[in-house]
């Protein structure tokens, strides 16, 4: 019998996907309400909704593309509270960086911004915006406030 799982299940399927199962497991997941029956119609509607949904993840990824090759192009540059030495007050963080994109450039998804540690010195470095598997350098430039 085939179903529509209604859920992710572990070792079984995810959300959406069409399975097909013994006539008594499929009845049980049913009566759980983690499934219902794969009719014609209901099939056809979840592809369109596959469909739809894919079309607009690549529309999204175009986005970022585009958003993070303009702060590639321009770069970034962030004023800090610094003592004598170059050492921050305070760390940059992503969540400060993703801030500082989206007041000057473009607003980016904190989950795009690669920064392992935070950053504690002025000066000049270079972080990774990703968009999927791609990864693009941008020189970030941290200058003290005076």
């Amino acid at each position: 019998m085939k179903v529509i799982l209604l859920k992710d299940i572990a070792k079984i399927g995810k959300k959406f996907d069409i399975k097909e199962f013994p006539n008594g497991y499929a009845s049980h997941l049913i009566r759980s309400g983690v499934a219902e029956l794969a009719t014609d119609k209901k099939v056809e509607n979840i592809k369109k909704r596959r469909e739809a949904g894919d079309a607009m993840q690549a529309n999204q990824k175009s986005e970022l593309e585009s958003a993070i090759s303009k702060v590639a192009n321009e770069g970034i540059n962030i004023t800090a509270k610094a003592n004598n030495k170059g050492s921050l007050f305070e760390g940059i963080t992503t969540v400060k960086l993703q801030e500082a994109i989206a007041d000057s450039i473009v607003e980016l998804p904190i989950s795009a911004i690669v920064l392992p540690e935070p950053i504690k010195e002025v000066g000049e470095h270079e972080i990774e915006l990703r968009n999927g598997d791609k990864v693009t350098n941008v020189k970030l430039t941290i200058s003290p406030i005076k």
